[in-house]
């Protein structure tokens, strides 16, 4: 983990300090209390969305997080795939899973996915009908992911999300310093990685 990592732990200390979030309140708390209005704004991702859109209606806003002093903030972007292991391909299973790949894929479906969980979409004609026809919330949230970074597919990634929690949990609680809190986010995230490759 680079340095820059203090500089984050110590940025996101100071947004408790100064009471813009509260350092008792989890991802839950938070979501709940944006939805009671309890909190002027929430950070989230498109998996919100839709939960947001049926409470809050007209009362919500999407808008492009701002830069945090002269620095853009760069949001991570993913990707949900279908994976068949096993060479399964190239099996008796190889039809039903070309056609299970199609469906997945087909516009109708694709179409409901963004409606319902506001996943784009990878059928391109879908995706510039979404971005012609999108609502000032949507269009928000489509200029938001062209300033996206890939998230890493790897499989270390998952070790590297664990390590980022434990760490910043035993910063938040004043247990480790930024600069122990860093060394440690590494060093979980290593050993968690070394021991999944062993299973």
């Amino acid at each position: 983990m680079s340095p820059r990592m203090e500089d984050a732990l110590n940025f996101y200390k100071s947004l408790a300090k100064r009471s813009l979030v509260s350092a008792e309140c989890t991802y839950d708390c938070g979501y709940k209390d944006f939805i009671e209005g309890k909190v002027a704004y929430a950070i989230n991702g498109e998996w919100a969305v839709a939960d947001f859109e049926h409470h809050l209606r007209d009362d919500l806003g999407i808008a492009l997080i701002p830069n945090i002093g002269k620095s853009a903030f760069k949001p991570l972007s993913s990707s949900l795939v279908l994976v068949f292991p096993d060479k399964s391909l190239s099996s008796n299973k190889a039809a039903a899973l070309k056609e299970l790949s199609e469906f997945l894929q087909s516009e109708k479906v694709q179409k409901r996915l963004y409606q319902e969980a506001r996943f784009l979409p990878v059928n391109a004609d879908l995706i510039n009908q979404i971005k012609q026809q999108s609502n000032p919330n949507q269009a928000a949230m489509l200029a938001q992911l062209e300033q996206a970074v890939p998230m890493s597919a790897e499989a270390a990634q998952a070790s590297a999300w664990l390590g980022l929690r434990k760490g910043f949990e035993l910063f938040s609680k004043g247990v480790l310093d930024a600069a122990k809190a860093r060394e440690y986010m590494q060093q979980f995230a290593e050993r968690d990685y070394r021991q999944t490759q062993k299973q």
